[in-house]
């Protein structure tokens, strides 16, 4: 706001005039002071339109996952409507054309998007609709997004489990982590097994199709010559369905295998013996998608990537 001399002179009004008015205008929350000797800031007075929100959820079942329920929650508690995405990733077989589509065929004002491809989200920065990577390969791209920081709790267990004298470790993680080329996690697990003077082959990192079918598949290899001692799984739901595949099977190759989730899920809080996991807390991923929301609707660009602190557990029967 132009300051009370300029206004005096522009309006030819005396300025103790000037300034009773501009203090009734603070007074009634349009104008607000910055300090002596600085101008006043004019404050909106119009309440910003609430964006619509479209989620692309990552598979089917997630619409279900505790986060994701307690974001729809709370962007509803701060105004916002959303919707979910008539299609997931998983029905797209990730083809970034295709969801882009999908994407361009519903009417909302921003997205966010679950755990999605590198490809996906190069294509969805490039695009004037503001989208939020709610985890995914984010990294180095122009967009917002939030997910927890594996990578050191990631370290600190490769380090925990050489020193247990285990060698055959392996890491299953979902596709889309392994192509076009490897991401984050899968290129630090592989470097810390290299660090501790392990051989590394496909072995270690199997790429499978990511169907339950094509679960069973890879786990059924990877008892077949040389089972695994230590089973790393980046995901919740393949960790449960990993336990159920070892829980049917009674051979002595199924009986000394480790299983370490390096996601988390409330429920592992019920286990008994406890399992050993990376912890993190997603309500700070929820409330980081919910700030950004409301930068939308205040038109203000938000292009942050703010990770969470995610740290190793150990279970109770584990090495």
């Amino acid at each position: 706001m132009p300051g009370r001399d300029r206004l005096a002179k522009e309006l030819g009004v005396n300025g103790s005039t000037i300034e009773r008015a501009l203090v009734q205008l603070e007074q009634e929350e349009i104008l607000k002071s910055q300090g002596v000797g600085k101008k006043r800031r004019i404050i909106a007075t119009t309440k910003p339109t609430s964006p619509r929100i479209l989620i692309v959820l990552y598979e089917p079942e997630d619409k279900l996952n505790h986060y994701i329920y307690e974001l729809r929650r709370q962007l509803l508690k701060a105004g916002h409507v959303t919707t979910l995405a008539p299609k997931t990733l998983l029905d797209l077989k990730h083809d970034a054309n295709r969801v882009g589509a999908m994407i361009e065929s519903v009417s909302a004002d921003a997205v966010i998007i679950q755990s999605a491809a590198r490809s996906i989200l190069e294509k969805l920065s490039q695009s004037s609709r503001p989208t939020f990577a709610l985890f995914g390969r984010m990294t180095d791209l122009p967009m917002a997004g939030s997910g927890p920081d594996k990578l050191p709790a990631l370290r600190e267990t490769i380090r925990h489990l050489c020193l247990q004298n285990q060698q055959r470790i392996v890491m299953i993680v979902r596709e889309e982590a392994l192509n076009p080329s490897l991401g984050a996690i899968p290129s630090v697990f592989l470097e810390e097994l290299k660090k501790h003077n392990l051989p590394v082959s496909a072995y270690n990192l199997p790429n499978w199709k990511n169907s339950p079918e094509g679960f069973r598949t890879c786990l059924e290899k990877l008892f077949q010559v040389t089972p695994p001692t230590v089973i790393l799984v980046d995901d919740w739901m393949l960790f449960f369905a990993l336990q159920n595949y070892l829980a049917h099977e009674h051979g002595p190759a199924f009986r000394p295998v480790h299983c370490i989730c390096t996601d988390y899920h409330p429920s592992f809080n019920w286990c008994q013996p406890s399992i050993s996991h990376f912890q993190w807390d997603p309500l700070d991923v929820v409330k980081r998608a919910v700030s950004w929301v409301n930068n939308v609707g205040n038109g203000i660009e938000d292009r942050e990537q703010k990770l969470c602190k995610a740290k190793f557990i150990r279970g109770g029967k584990q090495p």
